[in-house]
């Protein structure tokens, strides 16, 4: 199944997704089976479904961590 299939289960539509990302439909139909990195945090937040599962390709953990770092400093 491909990833952007899981996000719809969830959201239903790719008007709907298109409109959580700020995005046209047309560019959430392209995304394939890889979620633009950019919009894996948003979505995550939107589905609960992890950036890590949305796209594989970026080190999340890295991201996290400083993110957690930021907040301490605060």
């Amino acid at each position: 199944m491909k990833t952007l299939d899981i996000v719809l289960k969830e959201v239903k539509t790719k008007t709907k997704l298109a409109k959580i990302c700020n995005v046209s439909k047309s560019a959430v139909g392209q995304w394939g089976n890889v979620i633009p990195a950019r919009f894996c945090p948003t979505i995550e937040k939107v589905t609960g479904i992890p950036c890590e599962t949305l796209n594989p390709q970026v080190e999340w953990s890295v991201l996290r961590e400083s993110h957690e770092s930021n907040n301490s400093e605060t």
